[in-house]
């Protein structure tokens, strides 16, 4: 799915800096959403995806609406 869609590249792009300060560890962090995203939307484009919003967990397959699959209630996260 979304992590397993990371390619070795993109993986190596981000594990390859080096920590030097909190501000360099914000910047990997950074890199790294963008790069989930990015790889997440190409995905979602050619096959069927999983995603968490408003604390429910949707399937979307390319070209059809979103599929609720399980919605959370509140008294269930705690």
């Amino acid at each position: 799915m979304l992590f397993a869609s990371l390619t070795k590249f993109n993986q190596n792009k981000v594990l390859d800096m080096k920590i030097n300060s909190l501000e360099d560890e914000s910047d990997i962090a950074t890199a790294a959403v963008r790069e989930l995203c990015k790889s997440f939307i190409e995905n979602a484009r050619i096959n069927t995806v999983l995603y968490v919003e408003n604390d429910a967990i949707w399937s979307k397959a390319p070209n059809s609406p979103p599929v609720l699959i399980k919605k959370y209630l509140e008294s269930t996260l705690s």
